[in-house]
């Protein structure tokens, strides 16, 4: 039977709210958007939207709202929509400001991956779940998402802290497991790299040699393999974020038909 296949923004799924059963999403959040920062201009502009007691709401500022940050929005050279956004992330799930960590340059905040959370807690029927794998860290108050150069695009790492608060506020029992636990990988085997392994197979097709992706096939190996790169493999920074949606909605959210 064929199915059909959709092409959407992740961030705006085109389902029903409380439409569907599970969703699997293998590493993709990481090219999710990702926002970067001077810490100690976020400080700046949450202290003055306080002191005016301002409250952004939704995804925009009120004309009166905007004035009143616009001269620090605009030192910043960001859009004023970016700064509405994470001032919203950072209210709406009651995220750690960094007061500590105002020495570091800058901060990277997972915007996309929370919006997508939004998304699963809008299409998920209650008891619906979702599957989320990447690379990032768990555990790390101070881990800040580093932006990783590959081939033809840049990803950021997740903060699986960040996403866990989110997920629990919008009313998911959340899960944080280690991939290699979830899938069973065998961590007294030799693994490479996926740069290694691509290097590794130009090594072998000059000596017209083919290199298959079968264990067997690096035996006797491994020495040519550590001059090639890491050959710790990327699965050691894999995490599952696994969510359930509550069968009973938070107070907020009980004006969701479902």
């Amino acid at each position: 039977m064929n199915r059909p296949i959709i092409q959407a923004d992740a961030t705006r799924l085109p389902f029903a709210d409380c439409s569907l059963e599970g969703v699997v999403a293998n590493e993709i959040i990481a090219d999710f958007l990702t926002y970067s920062f001077r810490t100690n201009q976020l400080l700046e502009i949450i202290n003055l939207i306080e002191s005016h007691r301002i409250s952004p709401k939704n995804s925009i500022f009120s004309p009166e709202e905007l004035r009143a940050v616009s001269d620090l929005i605009a030192t910043t050279r960001q859009p004023s929509a970016v700064w509405t956004e994470l001032i919203r992330v950072y209210q709406a799930y009651d995220l750690p400001v960094p007061y500590d960590q105002t020495e570091k340059e800058t901060m990277n905040v997972n915007v996309g991956a929370i919006r997508f959370l939004e998304e699963m807690e809008r299409t998920l029927k209650p008891g619906g779940w979702a599957w989320i794998s990447e690379w990032g860290s768990s555990n790390d108050p101070s881990y800040t998402p580093n932006e990783l150069e590959l081939e033809g695009h840049s990803e950021y790492g997740i903060s699986f802290d960040t996403l866990s608060q989110v997920g629990q506020m919008l009313g998911f029992d959340v899960e944080v497991v280690p991939l290699v636990e979830e899938i069973g990988v065998d961590l007294d085997q030799f693994y490479t790299s996926h740069r290694s392994e691509e290097n590794g197979g130009a090594l072998f097709l000059s000596r017209n040699e083919a290199l298959t992706m079968f264990p067997e096939e690096f035996e006797g190996h491994e020495d040519d393999f550590q001059h090639l790169g890491s050959t710790d493999y990327f699965f050691y920074t894999f995490l599952v974020l696994k969510l359930k949606k509550r069968t009973s909605l938070p107070e907020a959210m009980k004006n969701r038909i479902c």
